[in-house]
């Protein structure tokens, strides 16, 4: 599957894009954050998390439409459309990156997240199209670990441009030559037809609300769909919060410099890279979120450890640091790529396009509320275990919701025995949403 036609362009394509959006994103963050936001009277830690918030910006103001024309338009036509662009945007973050331009910068990231929001419904959706229902669970695990991949490689490579002048030109000539080979290989994706008719103009003012709306809808009338796009949307939102969060953290209390984030980055990342594969092994390449939910509580045991260790650890925090970090990536990969499965194998063939746009929205209005939540959070307590702390115990009231994604015979066990341990009384599991996991 993987060197096939029906895979690897696919494949290729979303690996350099984003390789590139997290090379620009990282450099920029490193580079606002070591100085450039402060010479422009900028507090750095606000000018993090609002470069997560614009980069996300375009998915809320855009998915809707861009699922909809994915589904009424052919599908490998928009994505090399949009990768010739990418080449555009790509010399243009160059020419920023080159003059050292801090609100250059910030025209960019909007750019890339535009990309990135109209891509998104045509990367997801063309999966299922491409491969065969045995092959969906292993596509996503290849496209979970290459995004992480992607972000280890990207963070390394964006690190460089904080380095000087030489560094910045070397990074932009880079993303200049890995955007002309992106556009270059979708021209070998094969062909995938429009999979419905038009039923509103794309052109008209109101079809980006129209489209939005109705995305929303179809997500919100299959309730297996709504749970696994809330849960997607909640790991989105906690690894973006956390991904913002590490920067300052390592700056102000293991006082490092990029590098040391650098570090802490490559760790998260190949830890997600690992547990996209160990969920693959578990699940036995079936769709199922049998492990989702011990993964989720399992993040939120190494958020409550990471509490611990800044408290208690010392000289060692940078040790358990490294532990923690991997930890929460292993088991973020086992919890997200069930859900995707379920998500592309659950969505009516018409609609692909617009559910995956569905889950777009919902990813970015959760990490545009987390980004407000968390600078929210530093300001009524800037000690990093007060964010820690609300993150973990939000993310342990999502992974018991995930329960409900369960069959029925597995989830009235479970159910039932957490009620016997914690309460030591009988009782009888409520109903579930009868969501079944379906077996190819």
């Amino acid at each position: 599957m993987l060197a096939s036609r029906r895979f690897l362009p696919l494949f290729i394509t979303q690996f350099i894009g984003a390789f590139c959006d997290n090379v620009f994103k990282n450099a920029f963050v490193l580079l606002a954050t070591f100085g450039l936001a402060l010479a422009h009277g900028w507090n750095p830690a606000y000018a993090v998390y609002l470069i997560g918030g614009l980069f996300i910006l375009p998915f809320v103001l855009v998915s809707g439409w861009a699922g909809y024309v994915s589904d009424i338009w052919p599908r490998h036509t928009i994505v090399r459309g949009l990768k010739t662009f990418e080449v555009l945007v790509m010399l243009g973050a160059a020419a920023a990156l080159h003059a050292d331009s801090f609100y250059g910068m910030w025209a960019i990231i909007v750019c890339l997240g535009l990309i990135s929001a109209l891509f998104g419904p045509l990367k997801y959706g063309l999966l299922p199209v491409y491969l065969r229902l045995e092959e969906l669970v292993k596509g996503n695990a290849w496209f979970e670990a290459g995004s992480f991949i992607a972000i280890v490689t990207g963070t390394l490579v964006g690190a460089r441009a904080s380095s000087g002048s030489a560094g910045r030109s070397e990074v932009g000539i880079l993303l200049v030559a890995l955007g002309l080979i992106g556009c270059v290989s979708t021209y070998f994706l094969p062909k995938a037809p429009p999979a419905a008719a038009q039923t509103v103009s794309p052109w008209s003012p109101r079809a980006l609300y129209v489209c939005a709306a109705g995305a929303v809808g179809t997500i919100r009338r299959n309730p297996s769909l709504w749970q696994s796009i809330f849960g997607v949307s909640w790991f989105w939102c906690l690894g973006a919060v956390l991904l913002s969060f590490l920067p300052t953290y390592v700056k102000d209390t293991l006082h490092q410099d990029a590098n040391g984030v650098t570090r802490f980055l490559l760790c998260f990342a190949i830890g997600v890279g690992a547990g996209s594969f160990l969920g693959l092994l578990l699940n036995g390449g079936r769709i199922r979120a049998t492990f989702v939910p011990p993964a989720g509580a399992a993040i939120s045991g190494f958020l409550i450890l990471w509490v611990i260790a800044d408290a208690c650890a010392g000289a060692r925090l940078n040790a358990f640091l490294a532990v923690i970090t991997s930890g929460i990536g292993i088991a973020g990969g086992v919890y997200s790529v069930p859900l995707y499965a379920l998500m592309q194998h659950r969505s009516p063939e018409d609609q692909r396009g617009r559910v995956i746009s569905a889950n777009n929205i919902m990813n970015a209005l959760f990490m545009v509320a987390g980004a407000v939540g968390a600078i929210g959070i530093s300001a009524l307590d800037p000690r990093p275990a007060a964010l820690l702390l609300v993150l973990a115990a939000g993310n342990l009231a999502v992974s018991s919701y995930m329960v409900w994604l369960l069959p029925d015979s597995v989830q009235k066990r479970a159910v039932l025995r957490a009620l016997k341990i914690v309460f030591r009384i009988p009782a009888h599991a409520p109903g579930n949403s009868g969501a079944q996991e379906p077996d190819p």
